[in-house]
């Protein structure tokens, strides 16, 4: 049975708002529902920390979502791994920045438990994990790797050169190996990263997180983007379509409560949820 707090908040929803009869966008008119760095953020409803192994299993596995955004992190020796923030103090129980820590360092930093959470240690994981255990899915998960171009740890223009292109080295080594270039798109809140993307492995599908207006739109298209994401509040229904017109999927992010019913009536292809149970109620309403 479903908590009486979600029955309550679904009915106001419907009451107050109306979903378009038809959704229309490049994705067979069907809005994915994609699990916000695994489980979403913790919250009162997740006790899960963010981009954690135990996050993914219960989106993908207990709730079924249709996929996760997993913010990645990259090793001294080029291993990536699921971690939200920039620097590991903040949700770690390591400090700096991951790439300084060899691989099998860091997999022993474990993530800060929620403060709700039973004592169960988290510990930082390698996203390869992730695409080998679904490999063999019929219906693979889609997969967000989320990249932030703001590093942190004070690194040098030099330094950043060097982990912009080996973290893109890095990804295209496993969707290679896994055959996951349908399975995965890659975002990144920088044009120029996106840009190497595009030329040094134009077999990945990029989509450039910005704000938005038509030029970043057309720049996009002109450049082979599979995509945009952009937060929910900052985007318009007619951005979207002209979005879509342009040959660009679209990804919403930053929506939550009744913000859920403003998203879906935009007709993105993906939304990314902190709550994927209310998400996908209010879709299936």
């Amino acid at each position: 049975m479903r908590p009486a707090h979600y029955i309550s908040l679904l009915a106001f929803l419907i009451s107050s708002c109306e979903k378009p009869a038809t959704v229309t966008n490049l994705s067979d008119n069907k809005i994915a529902v994609v699990g916000h760095a695994g489980n979403g953020i913790p919250g009162l409803n997740n006790d899960l920390p963010a981009d954690s192994w135990a996050g993914v299993i219960k989106a993908l596995e207990v709730y079924n979502a249709d996929g996760v955004e997993l913010d990645l992190a990259l090793s001294a020796d080029s291993v990536l791994f699921m971690y939200h923030d920039r620097e590991l103090d903040e949700q770690s129980s390591c400090s700096g920045c991951s790439y300084d820590y060899q691989s099998a360092d860091l997999a022993q930093c474990t993530l800060k438990p929620v403060l709700t959470a039973l004592e169960e240690k988290h510990y930082m994981t390698p996203v390869e994990n992730v695409l080998k255990r679904y490999q063999a899915y019929a219906k693979k998960p889609i997969i967000f790797f989320d990249l932030h171009a703001d590093i942190g740890c004070g690194i040098s223009d030099e330094r950043k050169k060097w982990y912009y292109s080996a973290t893109l080295y890095a990804i295209n080594t496993l969707l290679s190996k896994y055959n996951a270039y349908d399975q995965v798109l890659v975002q990144a809140n920088s044009l120029e990263w996106m840009l190497e993307a595009r030329g040094k492995y134009p077999k990945i599908k990029v989509f450039l997180d910005t704000d938005i207006d038509a030029n970043n739109i057309v720049q996009a298209a002109d450049n082979g983007f599979y995509g945009i994401a952009s937060k929910n509040h900052e985007i318009t229904k007619e951005e979207i379509e002209f979005t879509h017109a342009k040959g660009l999927h679209v990804q919403l992010y930053g929506a939550a409560g009744n913000g859920f019913v403003d998203a879906i009536n935009k007709s993105p292809d993906y939304i990314l949820a902190d709550n994927i149970p209310l998400l996908q109620s209010i879709l299936n309403y």
